[in-house]
């Protein structure tokens, strides 16, 4: 019992700590939030399924919502996740064509799109393989400060 107040302070203590004021951190201070350029593959390129020694675009969109434009060649992306020699396709990275414009210079962020070519399974296969193809990016991050 004589732990008790003990205890009961450490409570109270955990509880008023707990109770501050919630911050806002979806936007921040910046016209672009935290978030910087973000990567996806464009709608079926590739298909989620496709036959052995069949043709299919591989493609990217980079959409830049941060604040800072990005001139060409600068926010790169490369395929990785597959043994990508085995589909005909390069594992370099490849830099935007164009400008890819920041949320200061247009009011939603620019985006552009990057084509890696046609990816093309030519080793044998069995039934059916599961494959997955991944994205990555690499890009200057800047802030102002």
């Amino acid at each position: 019992m004589k732990y008790f107040p003990i205890a009961l302070s450490l409570i109270i203590v955990l509880f008023v700590s707990a109770c501050g004021k919630p911050q806002d951190t979806t936007n921040g201070p910046f016209l672009g939030g935290t978030s910087g350029v973000s990567i996806q593959f464009m709608s079926a390129t590739p298909p989620s399924q496709f036959n052995q020694g069949q043709d299919v675009p591989v493609r990217v969109i980079l959409k830049n919502e941060g604040e800072e434009d990005l001139v060409v060649g600068n926010a790169q992306a490369r395929i990785y996740g597959v043994k990508v020699e085995n589909f005909g396709l390069s594992s370099s990275y490849k830099g935007t064509p164009g400008n890819l414009r920041g949320k200061s210079s247009t009011a939603e962020g620019g985006d552009q799109r990057i084509d890696f070519g046609n990816a093309k399974y030519t080793l044998d296969i069995i039934n059916s393989q599961d494959f997955t193809l991944r994205a990555r990016l690499c890009y200057p991050y800047k802030t102002r400060g």
